[in-house]
């Protein structure tokens, strides 16, 4: 069926009004209405015709496709536009981002089917996207190509490659989803405690039979606990899995809170023992003697240096792409200017480096439930000028 024996089909039916929109108002697209089946072709793609309660107009909604990134096939859906929308269910946060991730990936490879951006969001999303890359482009180029690089071996999620006349150029990029710089952020790198410190030792000698006592469980060794205790899975051993499963139970008196307590103040005291003693227990506990001196201090520079340097972020937030970058300068540290900061209940949880330019934020938490896996620092920045 074509445009013109469309047009007389819906004139001799009277079609909605709605429908004769996307019929006349795309008809760039060289779209075909299917009156039978209520649907609109394009290319062979198929598109239902469907009612969007949002807007209370016809919408068209077309069949999901997928691509492939990296030699691996990528489901992309047609409603995974509302990824870009705040109002998102954050539990399925790392989730959803990889979706967000793949759709940049596939609209700057020009991987989507042209008709999906008959809608409004799909061809918003794009239009901002390649306004955002061609305003930040690092020379005049003549097409860009984007390349996934996210994973354990990179800090940055993908490669945005412009081609020029002279060769590539490629730039480093880290997505970021609803903010507006990294100061919106609630880190830029995390690094596991062990990193610098052996806070889970500490944790382990000083506060862990109490946790023990709390879910009526066998002590586990402190062998077997340091081994695992960075793990993610909490079936690692049934000391965690226990105390996972039964973190809040009923038959033991609600012990969730009592826990928290536990390990709020085992972080404050790791802390205050950190930065003010210069004897025996950092000497034991710290795998670099001293959190604050030269060698620690030095170490942390060169995790900036490598994780930062040569990265840009690609910030997203209310529909607008932001450029930003963390320079060196505002990563600079000495052991002489820190200060600790509270969290709940006035307990420490935070050591703070401050420069002229920013203060870095090295927040010690766990990443799997307090007290159960995945001692580590949350490490956010905010700046100063």
């Amino acid at each position: 069926m074509n445009i013109s024996e469309n047009i007389t089909e819906l004139e001799d039916n009277m079609i909605d009004e709605d429908i004769e929109d996307i019929i006349y108002g795309n008809n760039e697209y060289n779209l075909e209405y299917d009156i039978n089946e209520a649907r609109v072709l394009y290319n062979g793609e198929v598109g239902c015709i469907d009612w969007n309660d949002e807007t209370d107009s016809m919408m068209v909604i077309w069949d999901d496709m997928v691509i492939t990134i990296n030699n691996k096939e990528v489901p992309i859906e047609y409603d995974d536009i509302n990824l870009f929308t705040p109002c998102i269910n954050r539990f399925e946060n790392d989730k959803n981002n990889k979706k967000r991730e793949n759709i940049i990936i596939a609209i700057i490879n020009k991987q989507i089917i042209e008709c999906w951006y008959i809608e409004d969001k799909w061809k918003t999303l794009k239009d901002k996207l390649y306004g955002f890359l061609d305003y930040n482009k690092p020379s005049e180029y003549e097409s860009i190509e984007c390349i996934l690089k996210a994973g354990r071996m990179f800090n940055y999620d993908f490669d945005i490659i412009y081609k020029t006349s002279v060769g590539d150029i490629i730039e480093h990029y880290e997505f970021k989803f609803n903010a507006h710089c990294v100061t919106g952020l609630p880190q830029f790198l995390s690094l596991p405690s062990r990193f610098n410190t052996n806070y889970a030792e500490f944790f382990y000698d000083n506060y862990l039979s109490q946790i023990k006592d709390l879910y009526n469980i066998d002590m586990i060794s402190k062998e077997v606990y340091l081994s695992s205790v960075y793990k993610i899975n909490y079936n690692v051993n049934p000391f965690f899995d226990n105390i996972y499963t039964y973190e809040n139970g009923e038959s033991l008196g609600f012990p969730l809170k009592k826990k928290k307590e536990i390990v709020d103040k085992s972080i404050h005291n790791y802390l205050i023992k950190l930065t003010n003693t210069q004897g025996d227990l950092l000497n034991y506990y710290s795998l670099n003697d001293d959190i604050l001196n030269e060698h620690f201090v030095n170490k942390l520079k060169e995790k900036f240096i490598k994780t930062q340097s040569n990265k840009k972020y690609m910030c997203f937030h209310n529909g607008e792409f932001h450029f930003d970058e963390i320079k060196l300068n505002e990563l600079f540290i000495t052991k002489d200017k820190f200060r600790l900061k509270s969290g709940n209940h006035g307990l420490f949880n935070t050591l703070i480096f401050y420069n002229d330019y920013s203060e870095i934020h090295m927040l010690l938490r766990w990443r799997n439930h307090a007290g159960i896996l995945n001692p580590a620092w949350q490490i956010s920045i905010k700046r100063l000028t």
